[in-house]
């Protein structure tokens, strides 16, 4: 017997499932890596945030209002303390639920960038998966090590989830205007109350999509009047959730001043190249500055050359590239604007505190929209040339190559930190026996104690079995 033939429709199948397999790679890897690594004890920040909001709620003080809203350092994290509480006395207080509960928003926010990806030449060809792999790896990247296994990081990931399905609403011909507006401001409302850079989705998902790209005066005076109203609409509650988050609001004590931008322009600067070309060197809290920089300088000027790109594509008329083009821009410009934010807020403290891997969830969407945006302007190529090949596979390829780079290091990262969650683990289930054990101030850095030290001592007092059951 001869070698078996495949059909035609067994082998456009088995392409497919190949494709789909090698898109959701980067995805199903971390999944595994954060099912293997993590460990089921409170780390760090996570005694303050949720461990202060559980225990407030079961000694019965404070308001809703303070639960929920209260200031945390710069932040009113009221979305992520709902969802901590919620499942806190449900579930129970694992840390690896909000652990996986990051994997999901950052899965759904793929889901969505999936969704955003133009249709245009070169979707049916091998290079859509290729680049779908390139962003999973960006988005799911294992260099950011701290945010997956840290579970009050979870919140991190909220805010770009909440602004890829703001763009995908805007960018879906079936829904309506108002439909549109409501739904992105919710999302807008759900980012603001996350971390502080949320907010930023205002400015970066606010309606521009509504007017048609060929201006203004192309659109009819009742078609004005309607996008004008609802705009208006989308300012006001814009206005009202900023004016209730400022409301009572204190500047935290240790933040440092502002001014350094006029005193130190230069270390700003520094501050924020390094903040975006941090994720793709291996990370030494006082090293590898002198590569972060080199590499976020290279990032930017790339993304800058991208964007110059698109303005030549509008010059020429081409708005459907345009259209294709706007969400990765504003994907890339999340990236950027919280990086200014960043190094404005934190130059005081030097360029070393800005390459933490907690900073890199948001570092690492301009590489995202960068190759978004690159493959766009492929993909909607009026005619093939070499060249213009040529620069696309030599770019996107550089950008792999910076990512795969990357994933190793978090990868042992990630051992690192499990054998240390191990070792904390151990000292809170002997708090009763060796409550001065010095390993105290690694379970929480901030200080010598543990909440739940405290909360297990009032086990007669408090229904504390219902969110510590990992100590026993």
């Amino acid at each position: 017997m001869g070698p078996r033939v495949l059909n035609a429709k067994t082998a456009v199948s088995v392409r497919s499932v190949t494709g789909w397999t090698i898109v959701f790679l980067p995805a199903l890897t971390l999944l595994f890596l954060l099912l293997h690594f993590s460990v089921d004890v409170p780390f760090w920040d996570d005694w303050d945030i949720p461990g202060s909001t559980y225990e407030n709620i079961l000694r019965g003080q404070g308001s809703i209002y303070q639960h929920f809203f209260g200031q945390n350092i710069e932040t009113r994290d009221a979305f992520p303390r709902l969802i901590f509480v919620a499942v806190g006395f449900t579930l129970g207080w694992h840390v690896t639920i909000f652990i996986v509960m990051s994997w999901l928003f950052a899965l759904v926010t793929f889901l969505a960038l999936l969704k955003l990806m133009p249709v245009g030449l070169g979707r049916r060809s091998l290079v859509f998966p290729w680049i779908m792999l390139l962003i999973g790896g960006l988005l799911f990247s294992s260099s950011q090590w701290q945010n997956w296994l840290w579970s009050t990081q979870m919140a991190q990931f909220i805010p770009p989830c909440c602004l890829a399905l703001c763009l995908l609403v805007q960018t879906s011909p079936q829904k309506s205007m108002g439909f549109k507006i409501i739904a992105c401001a919710m999302l807008n409302v759900l980012a603001t109350f996350s971390p502080s850079n949320g907010m930023l989705l205002w400015v970066l998902a606010f309606p521009f999509m509504l007017i048609p790209f060929t201006g203004w005066k192309t659109v009819a005076k009742e078609q004005r009047t309607r996008i004008l109203k609802w705009i208006s609409v989308y300012l006001g509650l814009a206005i009202l959730t900023i004016a209730f988050y400022f409301w009572d609001y204190k500047k935290p004590p240790d933040s440092p001043p502002l001014d350094i931008v006029f005193d130190e322009p230069g270390l700003v600067m520094e501050c924020f190249l390094a903040w975006v070309g941090a994720p793709y060197v291996p990370y030494v809290p006082a090293g590898n500055v002198q590569l972060a920089l080199l590499t976020g300088g290279a990032m930017l000027l790339l993304f800058l050359f991208a964007l110059v790109l698109v303005w030549v594509q509008w010059k020429r008329a081409c708005y459907a590239t345009v259209k294709a083009s706007w969400p990765w821009i504003c994907l890339g410009g999340f990236g950027i604007a919280t990086g200014v934010v960043t190094a404005l807020a934190r130059a005081g403290r030097g360029v070393g505190p800005n390459i933490a891997p907690r900073y890199f969830t948001h570092s690492l969407w301009i590489a995202i929209a960068l190759v978004g945006l690159l493959y766009t302007l492929w993909s909607y190529r009026q005619r093939t040339r070499r060249v213009r090949d040529v620069a696309f596979g030599v770019f996107t390829g550089v950008i792999f190559l910076l990512t795969l780079y990357s994933w190793p290091d978090g990868v042992r990262k990630m051992r690192t930190f499990n054998t240390k969650s191990r070792q904390n683990l151990l000292t809170v289930r002997l708090a009763d026996v060796a409550p001065a054990n010095p390993l105290w101030s690694r379970v929480n850095g901030h200080s010598g104690c543990c909440r739940t030290a405290r909360l297990r001592m009032d086990r007669g007092v408090l229904p504390i079995e219902r969110i510590d059951n990992w100590i026993t």
